[in-house]
């Protein structure tokens, strides 16, 4: 089974930044030293307690909602005119948001061969603050979408994940593939 956890994760975790969010950042009472792999079961509880308290007041998870419905708003529109553009996109964007209920996922952390620390995740959450609202400043509303938008979006259609994300994969190895060495507990 593929382990999206982990890495979905930190991007769940991490996401949230809009006007309605909290900027105050996240932060854990966990010892930032502390490798995520050597967390006791009680660490990697008040870890995942800490995040899910931080998506609810921050606003994370509506931001992510958003942000996937703008996005998923785009796929497969093969309109011609900024007009039909515009309707073919609101109405998946009005079908995503109907349907989307954002929920925190599983907290899920590696057990094994993750050097990565508390420390370096806190930053990751953070920078994906900063990832997050360029998303979506970057990303047009439905009414704001011309033929010539949408072009350029396929062309680039994301940003780069933030380097303290990136390195959170390479110190653990695997993480986001598997979940052979992923403990479940909250």
């Amino acid at each position: 089974m593929k382990n999206i956890a982990w890495s979905g994760m930190v991007a769940m975790l991490a996401v949230g930044c809009s006007s309605s969010a909290n900027l105050g950042g996240f932060s854990s009472s966990v010892d930032g030293q502390r490798a995520i792999q050597d967390l006791t079961a009680d660490e990697r509880t008040t870890l995942c307690n800490e995040v899910a308290a931080f998506e609810t007041r921050s606003g994370a998870l509506t931001d992510l909602g958003e942000l996937d419905c703008r996005l998923n708003a785009f796929v497969g529109i093969t309109s011609q005119s900024d007009a039909e553009i515009r309707s073919a996109c609101q109405e998946e964007y009005d079908l995503c948001k109907a349907s989307v209920q954002p929920t925190s996922g599983p907290c899920m952390f590696p057990t094994g061969n993750c050097l990565a620390t508390v420390a370096d995740l806190t930053l990751c959450v953070n920078d994906m603050f900063r990832w997050t609202q360029d998303a979506l400043a970057s990303t047009p509303m439905c009414s704001e979408l011309t033929a010539a938008t949408l072009e350029a979006r396929r062309r680039n259609p994301e940003l780069p994940l933030p380097a303290s994300c990136m390195a959170i994969t390479q110190k653990c190895p695997g993480a986001a593939s598997t979940t052979s060495d992923a403990d479940t507990s909250p």
